[in-house]
């Protein structure tokens, strides 16, 4: 795994959330059975000409989530063999692994720094599960977001959230299947924002969009 790029010379500067988020521009589910939902976006000193997540994101991201949460992620070992041609099963255990931590470097380096499930693909995946439990995942959840009748499965399997990467890995979507798990998560990444000096701006769709254009 490695981490993602080191944007000291371009801080950030806002954490931007959209609750209950409903455009099909985001490319993120916007289904019930994945419960409530919320589009995080941020904005850094410079805009940013490659895609995907900055790594001062990337840690606040996953600090906030592993105060809260056990992180679930994939880790990749290698990909099937003509993947790069067709579409091959990927196999637990042959191709990738579940890789659970509440360590926040580990998380933001295995979430956003995986050659084999990049995040601006998008190809990577984030299970919240309670604190001390391990989620019962096999290669089936990859398909997660081409399934959204799967989200209705995850509850039983110690899944009380996820996070998903929006379009081009430039936004992230956080679900939550509980109105307390939601709290929980968003509050903590308003507090991990503040503790950072970065300033949290909630705002509907549209006012998401102008932030993120500035």
């Amino acid at each position: 795994m490695t981490t993602p790029p080191d944007d000291a010379d371009n801080p950030l500067r806002a954490l931007l959330l959209c609750p209950r988020f409903s455009g099909e521009q985001w490319q993120l589910p916007v289904d019930d059975a994945f419960g409530d939902r919320a589009l995080i976006g941020w904005r850094t000193e410079r805009r940013r000409v490659d895609a995907g997540v900055p790594s001062s994101v990337a840690r606040l991201l996953a600090e906030a989530l592993c105060r809260r949460a056990t992180v679930t992620f994939a880790k990749g070992h290698h990909a099937p063999a003509g993947v790069s041609l067709v579409p091959r099963q990927w196999r637990m255990g042959r191709h990738f692994e579940w890789r659970s931590t509440r360590d926040p470097h580990e998380a933001a380096a295995g979430i956003f720094g995986d050659p084999l499930f990049p995040w601006d693909r998008p190809g990577q995946l984030a299970f919240l599960s309670p604190p001390g439990h391990i989620p019962s995942l096999d290669e089936r959840q990859l398909a997660l977001t081409h399934d959204p009748s799967m989200a209705s499965t995850l509850r039983g399997l110690f899944v009380c959230g996820l996070l998903l990467p929006g379009v081009d890995g430039d936004v992230a979507g956080l679900y939550a299947f509980g109105a307390a798990d939601s709290e929980a998560y968003r509050s903590q990444l308003v507090t991990c924002a503040r503790e950072l000096a970065v300033t949290v701006e909630v705002s509907d769709e549209p006012g998401f969009a102008r932030c993120l254009a500035e």
